[in-house]
């Protein structure tokens, strides 16, 4: 479920291992890419 602004109401916790593998690096600096699904919900981004 989401908040009033979109936002989920649960935190994710997750290794330093899985983070690891989510970053991506171009050489200017890194970014963790990562993506959510969800079952039945309503989810909006801003």
């Amino acid at each position: 479920r989401t908040d009033d602004e979109g936002r989920i109401k649960f935190t994710i916790r997750i290794g330093n291992n899985e983070i690891n593998r989510f970053i991506q690096s171009d050489g200017n600096g890194a970014k963790m890419v990562y993506q959510m699904s969800v079952l039945n919900n309503n989810i909006h981004a801003t």
